[in-house]
């Protein structure tokens, strides 16, 4: 430090004074909220300390995702930003534990190593020159910093953190005593894989998305429901990543592709001479996903007696390893997740009751893609772009409008999964200098427009055809209409409410008749 900055460091004010500036920053916080208190920290601070520009963002610890919550430059970022090369560069400048106060006078450093990262280039690295970042407080997987920038080099004093500290201390309790989900960042911004990125693009996924959001911090067990391929597991991982076990363990298990025998060593452990070929002793699921979340896909494929071992389970918090008494505590958040019709398995007695309450304390419901289908084209878009990358394959970001009309119209029995696999296999057979074509499959028994058709349905009619289709093959029984369309007997009773489509009363025709002699009647 010079002679001239150190003498301006020595006529700073005392630490009271950033204390009290502290209180009222924390009155101005509940009185205007977070605008109020960083635009009130800027004029406190305007000739004091040498900060030119304030920020307040939420990042994942991995700092891979950077979401901004307040700006005090207009111009500033205002929506996520993906930095593949941001924690790179922090550890550089040995400042990558967010957890403690950090002071950067040269952010050249930074700049240099982000230099080919596109989205670097619009954070405030390249039109600031000095840093001091504090953390505020944390919520799971994501940590809240408040960052003060100067234009000038050199301009931050190894105490000033601390003085900056007092200045902050109230407004971060408040903040976090108060903490508010519109403060919380959407789910996605937290993804472990690229799934969430794509789900994020979802409009028809906002309803889904609030759920995530609502009860993620909390311990409630969450049930999932929706067909294959909507997106249940990616949701089941933002409730981890979300929640105050992010740093724990997520482990997934595919409850019908465990053979029945298994089931219970799988699920819960085994002991050492427990069955013929157990010659060591063998930990379950539960054990493996302690401290974290234990994710129980197609849980209505669990057989009644496996599913009385999950409910004790799930009530005492211990499990049994199999070939011993001893009871063995456990530490874990249940999501689980089918496709199936629960309480109709509860009714026909293939799935408890009391295991069916347990599990279902917080559903949220996942809807098919064809009854999103503004979710179609985003989506389209982000699997060229990630599946062209990964395979190395060069072709036109545009999709021919032709093209547009053909996912548009199509039903998607597989869903988002479907999709994924569609663009994959255009990609494949792609010829350079032709336009890119998707192979759908009929999986629906809908067949695919002609793409040089000009009579395009609208989406409502497309609905409404697929409605009274199926409810002309079950006779007009709703409820095993909304069996074969992979929804529950609710969904599909507003949806043909909604398209105007045929319900019990109005289906008086063909379909009527049809279901009767299906049944033998006359």
């Amino acid at each position: 430090m010079t002679p001239s900055s150190l003498a301006a460091y020595q006529e700073r004010p005392s630490r009271d004074f950033f204390i009290s500036g502290g209180l009222a920053c924390r009155l101005m916080y509940r009185n205007e909220g977070i605008g109020g208190a960083m635009r009130f920290l800027l004029q406190f601070l305007h000739g004091v300390l040498p900060v030119t520009r304030i920020n307040l963002i939420c990042t994942s610890k991995d700092l891979r995702n950077i979401v901004p919550l307040w700006d005090s430059d207009p111009k500033g970022i205002s929506h996520t930003q993906r930095v593949r090369k941001l924690g790179m560069a922090f550890q550089l400048v040995a400042a990558d534990d967010l957890e403690r106060a950090a002071v950067i006078n040269d952010l050249s450093a930074i700049k240099e190593a982000v230099k080919d990262d596109d989205a670097a280039h619009r954070l405030p690295f390249y039109t600031q020159e000095a840093l001091v970042r504090l953390p505020l407080f944390e919520r799971g997987s994501l940590i809240f910093l408040i960052n003060f920038w100067s234009l000038k080099r050199d301009s931050f004093h190894p105490a000033d953190p601390a003085l900056l500290r007092a200045l902050i201390t109230p407004l971060a309790r408040e903040m976090g005593k108060n903490f508010s989900e519109e403060l919380l960042p959407d789910f996605s911004l937290v993804e472990r894989s690229e799934s969430c990125e794509a789900l994020d693009l979802c409009q028809g996924l906002a309803e889904a998305r609030a759920a995530v959001r609502r009860v993620a911090p909390t311990t409630s067990t969450v049930l999932l429901l929706g067909e294959t391929g909507s997106g249940k597991g990616v949701m089941a991982e933002a409730v981890h990543a979300l929640s105050a076990r992010a740093s724990g363990p997520f482990v997934a298990v595919n409850c019908g592709a465990i053979a029945e025998s298994l089931l219970e060593s799988e699920l819960f452990g085994a002991e050492k001479g427990a069955y013929t070929g157990a010659s060591q002793l063998r930990l379950g699921y539960f054990e493996y996903a302690a401290g974290g979340t234990l994710f129980l896909d197609e849980i209505g494929e669990l057989p009644l007696g496996a599913q009385a071992h999950l409910l004790h389970a799930l009530e005492k918090r211990v499990i049994h390893r199999v070939g011993s008494p001893r009871p063995v505590p456990v530490d874990v958040r249940i999501v689980a997740a089918t496709n199936r019709d629960l309480r109709e398995m509860v009714r026909a007695g293939s799935f408890r009751q009391d295991l069916y309450y347990r599990l279902s304390i917080y559903p949220i419901t996942v809807p098919p893609l064809r009854l999103r289908r503004g979710d179609i084209l985003p989506l389209a878009r982000h699997f060229l772009g990630v599946k062209s990358a990964e395979m190395g394959i060069h072709v036109p970001t545009n999709i021919p409008q032709e093209e547009v009309a053909r996912l548009m119209a199509y039903d998607w029995p597989g869903n988002v999964r479907e999709l994924g696999n569609v663009v994959e296999r255009a990609l494949i057979n792609h010829e350079r200098g032709k336009p890119l074509r998707f192979a759908l499959e009929d999986e629906a028994g809908t067949p695919a427009p002609d793409p040089e058709g000009a009579d395009w349905p609208t989406l409502r009619e497309l609905e409404d055809r697929y409605l009274r289709r199926v409810l002309e093959k079950t006779g007009g029984n709703m409820a095993e209409a909304a069996r074969i369309m992979g929804v529950h007997y609710t969904t599909l009773h507003a949806w043909a409410k909604r398209t105007g489509g045929a319900s019990p009363e109005k289906d008086t025709g063909a379909g009527r008749k049809k279901g009767r002699r299906a049944r033998g009647e006359a």
